[in-house]
């Protein structure tokens, strides 16, 4: 019984890793996607002159 708890511990470990690294990638694809935004808004006003 012991040897089943520490696998569905590490089970459960494994996967609160695997979604805290999809929230990093999540967040660092959203950072990306807010840069490229903000240079293509410039790019407008740039156009636009």
């Amino acid at each position: 019984m012991e040897a089943q708890y520490e696998r569905m511990h590490v089970g459960i470990m494994s996967v609160a890793e695997a979604l805290k690294d999809e929230n990093s990638l999540s967040n660092k694809l959203h950072n990306v996607v807010e840069r490229q935004v903000a240079i293509a808004e410039k790019q407008v006003g740039i156009a636009k002159k």
